[in-house]
């Protein structure tokens, strides 16, 4: 006859049993599970500082509208038309 194995100590058995534990929890609302710990949200950097750099942003402003206005003109020249005002 042969040896019969004891079904508390065989790995496919506890395995089993582990598998049938977690479905019926998560079907049936078991045990809940640890509280994981809340990771801040991340930063999000903003590409221009806020704030304090008034002077500096107008300046640059004022400096891309003249870069824009020179660009216009110099294609408005090489077209063939009048520069704008």
């Amino acid at each position: 006859m042969a040896k019969k194995s004891s079904t508390q100590d065989d790995p496919s058995t506890l395995a089993f049993s582990a598998v049938e534990d977690a479905l019926k929890d998560s079907i049936f609302g078991g045990p809940a599970e640890e509280p994981r710990a809340s990771q801040p949200e991340p930063m999000i950097s903003s590409p221009r500082p806020q704030g304090g750099g008034g002077v500096r942003n107008e300046r640059g402003r004022v400096a891309d509208k003249q870069a824009a206005r020179q660009q216009v003109a110099e294609w408005a020249k090489s077209h063939g038309l009048p520069e704008p005002p």
